[in-house]
């Protein structure tokens, strides 16, 4: 879940160890992966994954704000193609659009690449921010949720992907008081949100899946020189990954409290794209 502004600043959009997850039983999926009996593969649960610039894909732990790099990803893509947002499913697999408009599916275990059929700029969509909701509280089922923004200042638009047709479906416009629009996260609880970067305030909302209307606000500070920012909830948090005037940063914000706090600063490494599974915590006790 992510976007990078310094290339395609008019297209720009956006897209642990943790309560255990339900489910003690380990089975192994068609893919070979350990899943427990809510069809979550092992280890998924307990990190948020992001990749940088690089390509270089991380896990990162919010218990401890400590990066553990995975690999790198070798996808096949032109040279000059960078990933350009993503987000991960239950089974562990990273959904990572690149610059040129490409899906792949890239291993959190490994960093393996696997191509995809979709065909980019349906409905319009060809740069945007992803982010994996659960269609219901505690469903083992879940959306994965497209942003992208349009011509227009505070407009944006929200869409699904379906994983298995790869088809696109329009869900409504989104409405914002910021310059950019949305990097998306879900929550197994079924709650989709936005971080909406902007040079003179930003904000988090919470997002009707629906139709895109927005639910609930949080107003953030600005970021008066960003050129990249990632997105994801985790235990009842949010995290972003933001580079700001060439300080790539960790913030955690609490909705519960409304304090906005800098984890890590000058993380020597630009996040373009952040995903965290369904599987997550909601809360941690």
């Amino acid at each position: 879940m992510t976007c990078r502004i310094s290339v395609l600043l008019a297209t720009l959009v956006a897209c642990g160890p943790a309560s255990t997850v339900p489910g003690e039983t380990n089975e192994t999926d068609a893919g070979g992966k350990n899943v427990n009996d809510n069809g979550c593969a092992g280890g998924v649960s307990e990190a948020i994954f992001v990749v940088d610039l690089n390509s270089d894909l991380h896990r990162f732990l919010p218990a401890t704000n400590q990066f553990q790099r995975i690999g790198t990803v070798s996808c096949q893509v032109p040279s000059d193609v960078t990933p350009f947002s993503m987000s991960v499913d239950r089974q562990g697999t990273a959904w990572m659009l690149f610059s040129d408009g490409s899906i792949h599916n890239v291993s959190t275990e490994n960093a393996s690449c696997q191509s995809t059929s979709y065909q980019s700029g349906q409905r319009g969509f060809e740069f945007f921010g992803m982010g994996f909701v659960s269609d219901d509280d505690g469903s083992n089922e879940e959306t994965l949720h497209l942003s992208k923004s349009t011509d227009g200042f505070g407009q944006s638009e929200l869409a699904v992907l379906d994983t298995n047709t790869l088809q696109v479906t329009f869900r409504g416009g989104m409405s914002h008081t910021t310059d950019f629009g949305p990097e998306l996260t879900g929550t197994g609880s079924g709650e989709l949100y936005g971080y909406f970067p902007g040079l003179f305030g930003s904000e988090i909302q919470q997002i009707s899946k629906s139709n895109g209307n927005t639910l609930q606000t949080w107003n953030l500070g600005g970021v008066i020189d960003v050129t990249a920012w990632a997105f994801a909830h985790f235990g009842g948090e949010f995290f972003i990954f933001v580079t700001d005037g060439g300080n790539s940063k960790v913030q955690k914000f609490s909705p519960s409290n409304g304090n906005l706090v800098t984890e890590l600063s000058d993380i020597g490494f630009e996040i373009v794209g952040a995903g965290v599974s369904t599987c997550a915590p909601v809360i941690i006790d």
